[in-house]
């Protein structure tokens, strides 16, 4: 990386980004209106032309599904031809939301360098695309950033004047988020086979520095995991997946970092209820504003058509930290239960631990 000078962000001159294989997934099943906004919101990228896109449409699980399904298809024959490629991937039964997006990532793995990974419920600015694909080409080299966000919190983060994108450990955000293969293949690996963070969840937690939404899903999570349990992955599948709190996590104990705007080119619709993760919001118009408060769905994106990369060269990170950290707070009954894991696994020790919650599992069957 090139040096910086204090007050100086960092210009590049792009020549080939448009030509690296670069896929959109996104994983859907019945909410068509969702999807339909997101679409029509990637369709208004100029640079949609550079980026072939996939569907993966899930079979539904139950009746209430087929309707919005068939909207869904429906959807589809609409016109793509903005995008390099269109590819509808439909799948011949449920196979959920996981493996739904992880066979996609897998397919387009096959034949692209990097993706980009999308929820239904998300919705772009007109320059997102040229931004991920630039940042894309920007960190490429760089080891110790593992991915791009297209999504920024509504928090001011002090940094450089002009300066367009950070990088940042606080949190690890999949609302429009671009991977690379092979950072993405190797990360996958150490989280999924090789249980890292269950197999060092003792030292993680004496040596690393965490965000605290983050240690308390750490602690609550993994506290008495044996990593030699057969059904270790049933028993915790946010830390033997790369989900974005497995993530989140791994990018904290290892120094690594994600890369992201400082004008949010993504706005998340899905805090209304119908998502699987997100739970719906009440948006608070008293007091401090936090993660569990905020209008998501009302929060303002990029207006610009184009973007212009300036990055400070990391020199935010500690600032950008405290300030995502002070927005995401965990709730009090997470910490609560965080508290009382961890005394449990300090008091007790780990093979007690791990056999009081066998213990409670075999009865619980």
């Amino acid at each position: 990386m090139q040096a910086h000078k204090k007050n100086d962000c960092f210009m590049k001159e792009y020549i080939n980004y448009k030509n690296v294989k670069t896929a959109i997934i996104i994983p859907t099943l019945c909410r068509y209106e969702h999807l339909e906004k997101c679409l029509d919101s990637l369709k208004k990228n100029s640079h949609a032309q550079y980026v072939d896109l996939y569907i993966g449409l899930d079979y539904p699980a139950n009746d209430s599904h087929w309707f919005g399904y068939r909207k869904i298809l429906k959807l589809m024959e609409r016109d793509f031809s903005m995008f390099k490629s269109f590819h509808l991937v439909k799948r011949p039964i449920n196979y959920g939301v996981s493996k739904n997006a992880g066979s996609l990532y897998h397919e387009v793995f096959k034949e692209h360098e990097q993706v980009i990974f999308m929820e239904d419920d998300t919705e772009v600015s007109e320059n997102y695309l040229e931004y991920m694909l630039k940042a894309l080409d920007y960190f490429r080299d760089d080891p110790d950033v593992i991915s791009v966000s297209g999504y920024s919190y509504p928090v001011r983060i002090k940094t450089e004047k002009n300066c367009s994108i950070i990088t940042q450990n606080a949190i690890f955000n999949m609302w429009g988020a671009g991977f690379w293969k092979d950072k993405y293949i190797k990360v996958r690996k150490e989280i999924t086979e090789d249980l890292c963070l269950i197999r060092n969840y003792s030292y993680n937690l004496k040596h690393c520095k965490f965000s605290r939404y983050r240690k308390t899903d750490y602690i609550n999570c993994v506290a008495g995991i044996d990593p030699d349990d057969s059904d270790v992955r049933k028993w915790c599948p946010m830390f033997t997946r790369p989900t974005d709190i497995a993530l989140g996590v791994y990018m904290q104990v290892n120094g690594k970092y994600q890369a992201m705007p400082i004008s949010s080119k993504v706005r998340n619709n899905g805090f209304d209820g119908t998502g699987l993760y997100c739970k719906a919001v009440k948006p608070s118009t008293f007091g401090r504003i936090t993660s569990d408060t905020y209008d998501y769905s009302g929060q303002p994106i990029d207006q610009n058509k184009n973007f212009t990369l300036r990055y400070d060269g990391g020199r935010s990170r500690n600032t950008a930290f405290k300030t995502l950290d002070r927005f995401i707070e965990p709730g009090s009954s997470m910490i609560i239960k965080s508290h009382i894991n961890q005394a449990a696994y300090r008091i007790l020790g780990k093979r007690k631990l791990r056999f009081l919650i066998a213990y409670h599992r075999f009865f619980s069957r």
